[in-house]
């Protein structure tokens, strides 16, 4: 890893199983699952890309890697029933994922569940054992989105831009929060920091012209470019 020049929180975060583990030890599940991506990142056949999928975890029924994508697909396309057989099916073989991305598994499924108290749980867990992982406070954000708790989105947010202030979005995110709790010297101040990033992104601008239509206009003197 270090001769690739991996990251060292990534190094840290990683968990070394051998690929067996993490994939399969089946050539012909693991050539479909081949075929699948395939299909979906080349040619971008989601219905050819789902059906070698499928079939891979019929070879296969522990490649977990491939029932974690498979939910993936289901969920974007509300394919709700398969969605949630797949997740059970990742649960089942948990074990056969890095210890890091069990937590996200984990936080998914007690979601689907209906238990927002252990979902919140397993994702404070998995951000106090990965400090420095940004991924946690992604769905950590999400969790609080979810239950309107607007403080702790926010703070989030900072979080992820304290861990890898690339992350621009965040910031844009953050001024949209202060603009829905009325604070829109401090939403502005978010919005013309995003700006100063990226001068010519037409959402730059917009989101600062759809803050001063909500406040009534821009102030005197005030020009938007």
């Amino acid at each position: 890893k270090k001769d690739l020049k991996v990251p060292a929180r990534h190094i840290e975060e990683m968990t070394d199983l051998p690929v067996s583990e993490i994939t399969t030890k089946s050539i012909v599940a693991f050539k479909l699952a081949i075929n699948g991506y395939t299909a979906l990142l080349f040619d971008n056949d989601y219905e050819q890309g789902i059906e070698y999928l499928e079939r891979s975890v019929k070879e296969d029924p522990s490649f977990a890697v491939i029932y974690d994508a498979l939910h993936g697909l289901y969920f974007s396309l509300n394919m709700n029933e398969k969605r949630e057989q797949a997740l059970e099916l990742l649960m089942k073989h948990l074990y056969k994922l890095p210890e890091n991305k069990q937590y996200h598994v984990k936080a998914m499924y007690h979601d689907m569940k209906g238990n927002p108290e252990k979902q919140l749980a397993v994702l404070k867990m998995w951000s106090d054992l990965y400090p420095d992982n940004i991924s946690p406070h992604v769905d950590l954000v999400r969790y609080y989105h979810d239950k309107d708790q607007l403080e702790k989105v926010i703070s989030e947010n900072k979080r992820i831009l304290e861990l890898d202030p690339e992350q621009y979005n965040c910031i844009r995110e953050i001024g949209n929060i202060y603009k829905r709790k009325g604070d829109y010297e401090t939403a502005l101040k978010y919005y013309e920091q995003y700006a100063e990033i990226f001068p010519d992104e037409y959402e730059s601008f917009t989101t600062i012209g759809d803050l001063y239509k909500t406040i009534g206009g821009l102030p005197s003197g005030k020009v938007l470019l």
